[in-house]
């Protein structure tokens, strides 16, 4: 298989508590994307955020070479046959360690990767890491790798969900202006070319493909300042507050003044040229992280559905790509359906109230086996045979080479400019229904070039939009008027805070998908409520901390009438108590260091990027 033109790979291996509520005793409909509609323990660059298509599209053609190797005639040391593994399912939870270590690497240029420093430095963080106020954030001053946390310890504080990471990649870089995302077939790419080892690993159960942009704003759209007509400057460079304008005139600075005569800000040079300072043109710094680990979660029947357009990675060399090519206008469908007793009846897709068929990806390897007790007459008197004799040679039947490991259906269809919302429909071999997402949608949206949009916000990845569903196939699902609990934001989080179950109606013997009445996590915590607005279980988190009114001085007790003044005594001061104090006493003000974003540029993509939108 050609090597494709990438970056070269980075391999490696509090105070504030909350009883749990136990969990309702009726079943919850989960979403079915495992993933959360806001971040859980940490706040910054990609906190708060659901993922991506290109973060789908990652994981779904990851498992598109997990499932099925012998498509790309992977092969062992020895050079046998690779097996086929279960798709990875998704962990909500690795994403969120992800992002935060991709924040955290741009926003302070924090790269701690093999060869800079001796294990167990590698992939540290650039600070002491811990609970503040409930949440995963710096604890102390920002440092280098060589006393920030280790990157197991960063795992035990972001991973709390019902899984463990065992296994992490990095691959920091930057994007071409125009490019506002790295496309997801460019990562599974990169991961398949450089980590075969993890993808197969059979610990590893459970993944997460998480992607942190932040622009690089060009030098001369920086903040500029005129020279200080007087006063005292601080120089841009050094930060140094010696830039006296009567001795340099020329000092670009900040007129700080004096507090008796406070000088304004200096005034920009001149306005910033809009075709430079376009933020639309600007390149986009990106770290995405690849994150396995184990989960007790069972595999989904249908997961992983995804639209995209492959061919990023096509080249003169290699035509086809690595996943295939699709023409513009078209987008190719594909979802992936786990169900050991047999293919489904019925696989479809629903969009904007139409349906299509899904047809199956490839064809698992099979090959005609010996039914078990029948072996016909024995192979070691076959010499001694009579050439006339009807030589039964027993019964064949036909069995797949591989262990099951699931199977990919997918649809390639021809769109016109607009926003398409979309789901996919299984009936399994038993007559069970099953949907993905299955609450809500999946969303993608084609320009008027016939692109995928690779960042449309009035086109979100997930909405709780339904198309309607009328085309799909008649089933008795449930009857009407039935309802059950549902819940679409974050597993855990339901029941916690201010989020609270919904409830889904049954329409037309099918479950409609939409959950009436839930309330997911807020993105932020509202300061000053006292509620859990986040639903993580922890109150007021990351907010400054009011400390409590002193207790009122105590008035003497002039109950008795023969109490003399001596025995009066003194009123103890306020806030003193013989008894001690019990709590933990560690709730401080947050104090966020300010840095400025650091501008990563390791790397420029080759011509199967340039050629797609050059």
């Amino acid at each position: 298989m050609k090597r494709a033109l990438i970056v070269a790979p980075l391999l490696a291996l509090g105070c504030t508590t909350d009883v749990e509520k136990p969990a309702p005793d009726t079943e919850t409909q989960g979403q079915n994307l495992g993933e959360s509609t806001q971040a859980y323990y940490f706040s910054g660059i990609g906190a708060g955020e659901m993922p991506t298509m290109q973060e789908r599209v990652a994981i779904h053609l990851a498992n598109r070479v997990r499932t099925a190797p012998y498509v790309w005639g992977i092969q062992t040391e020895e050079g046998e046959p690779v097996d086929p593994i279960a798709a990875l399912t998704y962990q909500p939870f690795f994403a969120e360690a992800g992002r935060w270590q991709g924040a955290h690497a741009i926003q302070y240029q924090c790269f701690c990767t093999p060869g800079m420093m001796p294990a167990p430095q590698d992939y540290n963080t650039c600070c002491e890491m811990g609970l503040k106020n409930g949440e995963v954030q710096c604890v102390g001053p920002i440092t280098t790798c060589e006393e920030g946390t280790e990157e197991a310890d960063r795992w035990a504080l972001l991973n709390r969900g019902p899984g463990v990471i065992n296994n992490e990649f990095f691959w920091p870089g930057d994007l071409p202006a125009g490019i506002p995302t790295l496309p997801g077939e460019l990562a599974a790419n990169f991961l398949v070319q450089n980590s075969l080892g993890a993808l197969f690993s059979p610990r590893d159960r459970a993944a997460a493909f998480s992607q942190v942009n932040t622009p690089i704003i060009p030098q001369e759209c920086q903040p500029q300042f005129e020279p200080c007509a007087q006063g005292i400057c601080t120089d841009i460079d050094t930060g140094a507050n010696e830039c006296d304008t009567a001795l340099n005139p020329d000092c670009l600075g900040l007129c700080l003044g004096t507090d008796e005569n406070p000088a304004p800000p200096c005034t920009l040079n001149e306005p910033l040229d809009p075709e430079i300072c376009n933020p639309d043109e600007w390149q986009q710094a990106f770290y995405w992280t690849f994150a396995f680990g184990g989960s007790r979660d069972p595999v989904p029947v249908l997961s992983d559905g995804v639209a995209f357009q492959p061919g990023f990675t096509a080249t003169e060399q290699n035509p086809e790509g690595t996943f295939g090519v699709v023409e513009p206008g078209e987008v190719l469908f594909s979802v992936r359906y786990h169900q050991p007793v047999g293919a489904p009846q019925s696989l479809k897709l629903a969009m904007n109230g139409s349906c299509f068929d899904m047809d199956l990806w490839v064809e698992p390897p099979t090959e005609m086996v010996p039914v078990e007790g029948d072996m016909g007459p024995d192979m070691e008197d076959m010499g001694d045979m009579d050439p006339d004799m009807d030589t039964d040679m027993g019964e064949f039947e036909e069995q797949p080479v591989f262990p099951y490991s699931g199977l990919t259906f997918e649809n390639v269809q021809s769109l016109t400019a607009g926003c398409y919302r979309f789901f996919y429909s299984a009936i399994d071999a038993e007559g069970f229904v099953y949907r993905f997402p299955s609450l809500g949608s999946l969303g993608v949206s084609v320009d008027a070039e016939g692109r995928v949009n690779l960042e449309d916000p009035e086109c979100p990845t997930w909405s709780e939009t339904v198309p309607p569903v009328q085309c799909l196939p008649t089933v008795d699902e449930c009857n009407a008027g039935e309802e059950r609990p549902c819940y679409s934001g974050r597993p855990g989080t339901q029941d916690k805070g201010i989020c609270e179950l919904g409830t889904e109606s049954c329409e037309q013997g099918r479950w409609s998908g939409k959950c009436e009445g839930e309330v997911r996590p807020e993105a932020e915590e509202t300061c000053g409520d006292n509620l859990d607005n986040n639903c993580n279980g922890v109150v007021e988190e990351n907010c400054p901390i009011t400390p409590p009114d002193p207790e009122p001085e105590p008035e003497p007790d002039m109950g008795a009438d023969d109490m003399g003044a001596e025995d009066m005594g003194e009123a103890p001061a306020p806030g003193s108590s013989d008894s001690s104090d019990d709590g933990c006493g560690c709730a401080t003000v947050d104090q966020k260091q300010d840095s400025p974003y650091g501008l990563v540029v390791l790397g420029l993509f080759g011509a199967f990027i340039l050629r797609r939108f050059l």
